[in-house]
């Protein structure tokens, strides 16, 4: 009787003391609360076939057939231009299909000197390296509620795209930036001995 008693008391939750060794990880932040279908327009909510049934095709009089032409895609099924500044310019698209809610972020920060020498290439890929070596544990906090992030370079600068589900999508986006846009000097963020490990990792590469 003893034991079943015991063993009943075991099985209640208990916190570990602060004092232990143990701890629980902390509250995963991407984890979304809003998981709505986004609602269209009505003018936008009907679809929009590429040719009516009974004109799929035409004859000619050679007897070969030729698909029609289909009608041009209303504005409202198109990228729609939000914003456009000397620093940004920011479109948006509904997913009309499935209505899903998620969204797709890319940006694509500038830099004239990222590709200007083998050198400046170099570094800009150092740069990249460690900003992805930084940011692995919370993106692996973001992968886990469907959140994805990629940082990469091509030519003109730096392309960073963000996507999954929109409700902790910003949140993600600013935690990124703040890495990215933190790297005028070697952030804290940068574990000891990573900086090297990177390097080698690009020479090896």
């Amino acid at each position: 009787m003893d034991l079943m008693v015991g063993w009943e008391g075991l099985c209640q939750p208990h916190v570990a003391p602060k004092s232990s060794l143990l701890d629980v990880p902390p509250l995963n932040p991407f984890i979304p609360t809003q998981l709505s279908l986004k609602p269209l327009p009505e003018d936008n909510a009907r679809t929009y076939p590429l040719a009516a049934e009974s004109e799929t095709n035409v004859e000619d009089t050679t007897r070969m057939h030729f698909p029609t032409i289909p009608p041009a895609a209303p504005k409202s099924h198109l990228p729609c231009l939000v914003s456009q500044t000397s620093a940004l310019k920011l479109y948006h698209l509904q997913d009309r299909k499935f209505k899903r809610p998620i969204a797709e972020l890319r940006l694509r920060i500038v830099s004239d000197g990222c590709n200007r020498t083998p050198f400046a290439r170099a570094c800009s890929d150092l740069f990249v390296t460690l900003c992805k070596d930084a940011l692995i544990e919370l993106c692996y906090q973001a992968s886990t509620c469907e959140l994805g992030s990629n940082i990469s370079i091509d030519d003109i600068g730096f392309p960073i795209r963000i996507h999954g589900f929109d409700d902790k999508l910003l949140e993600l986006a600013k935690a990124i930036l703040s890495v990215f846009f933190r790297f005028r000097v070697l952030p804290s963020s940068i574990k000891a001995g990573r900086f090297e490990a990177c390097i080698e990792m690009l020479q090896r590469s």
